[in-house]
């Protein structure tokens, strides 16, 4: 989805339009107002991969029988069922609120560069075009991103080709110990606060320093690397918990570095369409664990707040320490 940021407002008052994606985001928004629902057939069909999310209200709402839980029930005894918004399950609505859609905004540009812009998207040359709508803009911060060595960082990570996305990851980091961001802010805020940043103190300062000499320590340890398998999430949870100093990457950072790939590898299980993608990747796991877990997943989703943020960084730490490599 591409968005256009005007320099003057249009007749409707807007100071931003959407240039592509209009057909989608006006279903979305269409769905979320209960403007149409599913058929039966796939109805079912989703309610059935996701059982288990149901079984969750019915065990988690003390007897209450919310619109979701009647619409379960009535599945369950073979009726016709339509599903809607109002009748998702809590943590499918979560998941679906907290969807993070691709978002490039287009600022400060005329239609001559514009109408470049897409004739490249069109073509698939996406690098092309991301070279024409530079993201990140120059700001103060960008010192302490200069401190750490990220291209060795990025390749013990196989992130290589991800550097863009690294660099957001970090700034955000900064904006939620500066207590300017929320965890999972679009990208656009990012570039917002890099830009406008008047630098950092206190403990943001203070959290930051941290990031940076936990991130150093670790380009430099010759005792790990990876050679796939890290998301997105993986690398926000490792900022976070560098800048918190829940855990010591500069002691066994093997070890530790493992333990939070299998814990963040069990997340997965909450966004997983199969029935049993929960027990079948908690075996022999109690509820609380698995609650825990589930904790954890739902700050990676959506925008949360700085003692929200901290305090779910505070249980990743637990949850690692019990993960035995």
């Amino acid at each position: 989805m591409i968005i256009r940021n005007l320099a003057d407002r249009n007749k409707k008052g807007a100071d931003t339009e959407v240039v592509d994606g209009q057909q989608r985001l006006t279903t979305i928004y269409e769905f979320t107002q209960g403007g149409f629902s599913i058929n039966d057939e796939l109805s079912k069909r989703i309610v059935r991969d996701n059982s288990d999310s149901y079984e969750f209200d019915i065990a988690n709402n003390a007897g209450k029988e919310t619109e979701a839980i009647k619409f379960y029930k009535k599945f369950k005894k073979g009726q016709k069922v339509s599903l809607t918004y109002g009748t998702l399950s809590s943590l499918m609505k979560a998941d679906f609120d907290s969807y993070n859609m691709a978002l490039t905004y287009i600022s400060h540009h005329d239609d001559n560069v514009i109408a470049e812009y897409f004739r490249f998207v069109q073509n698939q040359e996406r690098l092309r075009a991301g070279e024409i709508i530079n993201s990140i803009p120059d700001s103060l911060l960008e010192q302490y991103l200069m401190q750490v060595d990220s291209k060795s960082l990025l390749f013990k990570l196989s992130w290589e080709d991800k550097r863009k996305e690294f660099d957001k990851l970090f700034y955000a980091a900064i904006g939620i110990f500066d207590e300017k961001l929320p965890l999972g802010g679009v990208d656009s805020d990012i570039i917002e606060y890099v830009k406008n940043s008047a630098g950092i103190a206190g403990r943001a300062l203070e959290r930051t320093n941290l990031l940076i000499t936990q991130l150093q320590a670790l380009s430099k340890d010759e005792t790990w690397n990876f050679s796939s398998g890290i998301n997105k999430r993986f690398v926000k949870f490792l900022c976070m918990l560098c800048g918190y100093g829940y855990v010591d990457f500069s002691k066994n950072p093997k070890e530790k570095l493992q333990q939070l790939f299998v814990v963040n590898k069990k997340l997965s299980a909450f966004s997983s369409a199969k029935a049993t993608a929960l027990s079948n990747e908690f075996v022999g796991y109690t509820e609380e664990q698995i609650e825990n877990y589930r904790l954890i997943a739902l700050i990676s989703k959506g925008s949360q707040k700085w003692d929200m943020v901290e305090e779910r960084m505070r249980l990743l730490a637990v949850l690692m320490n019990e993960v035995k490599i």
